[in-house]
This record gives C-alpha cells, structure tokens and sequence, in this order.
C-alpha cells in the first residue's frame, strides 16, 4: 500500500488563448513549449520560401504556355491551382501543429485557407506571441533573479571571511 507524502500544487500549463472569432474559439500558445518559437519561424521561413518558388512556377507557367491567342490551357491552369492548394494545405497543417488543431477552420471557416489570409494570420498572432513570451521571460527573471528573497549572495573572499571572523562576526 503506498502512501502519499504531499502533493505538489498545479503548475502552470503554460497555454495562453487568443480568441480569433466571435463564437470564442481560441489559438493556442505553449510557452512552456521550448521548441515553439522555432517551430513558428521555421514555418514563417518555409511559407516564404514556398511562396516565392510558387511565384516562379506561376512566372514559368503564363511564359511558357501562353497561346497565341493570349489565352492559357485550361490544363496549365488547373495544374497551378493544385500546386497552390498543397502549398495552402501544407501550411494550414503546420499552423494546426502550432495553434491547435482546426484553428484554420475556426478562423477563416473554410478547409484550405488561402496564402494571403494565412499570413495576415500569421503576422496578427506575432504581437500576441511575443505578449506571452515576454511574460514567460519576467517570470523566470522575478523567480530566479539575484536580488530575489532568499537568492544566493555574493560569495565572500577568503580575506573577507577571515576579517570577519576576527571581529567575532558569524561566518
């Protein structure tokens, strides 16, 4: 039979909710999550990088399959909608894997958002993200700060201990 000795009381989970629409809904952000800073720039890198190389395929695409007439081949055109909705897909993914699962749809109710709506997401979650941040940062300065209760002093040198001895002061 195994008995409690005490109990530690509940930490904080560290989640900080940004409401993004009128029913409620909320994005999540961990900042206990030590990995999500990365994560989060990391997608704002790929998303730039893979809107960029959309661009150049979109470039490569009117150049390159434009009839005489001016027109497109209705092909081609479906051909770079696909390439545009995996890049969408891709990055609603992510931004689930950072926020929360579906708070693509709870944002923008559809299932694959557009580039431009993700990113104006993206760039509106920034203030929030470092809000928190700062936060986590001051409660680990207040909680283990120098000048805090019960902090460590200085260290006295060997000549300090010794003078202080001989006054007859505790060492």
């Amino acid at each position: 039979m195994s008995k409690t000795i005490g109990s530690i009381k509940k930490f904080d989970d560290g989640i900080r909710l940004v409401t993004v629409n009128e029913e409620g809904d909320a994005a999540a952000i961990s900042i206990n999550d030590s990995t999500f800073i990365d994560r989060f720039t990391d997608f704002i890198d790929w998303f730039s990088k893979s809107g960029e190389e959309l661009n150049t395929f979109m470039e490569d695409v009117e150049k390159n399959h434009t009839e005489e007439d001016g027109n497109i081949n209705l092909d081609v055109i479906a051909k770079t909608a696909r390439k545009r909705v995996e890049l969408c897909k891709k990055a609603r993914d992510k931004i689930d894997e950072l926020f929360g699962e579906g708070i693509c749809k709870k944002v923008f109710g559809v299932d694959v958002p557009d580039e431009v709506c993700i990113m104006e997401f993206v760039e509106a979650m920034i203030p929030f993200i470092n809000d928190a941040f700062k936060e986590r940062g001051q409660h680990i300065d207040q909680k283990y700060s120098r000048n805090r209760k019960g902090a460590r002093s200085r260290q006295r040198t060997k000549a300090e201990l010794i003078e202080a001895y001989g006054n007859g002061a505790e060492v």
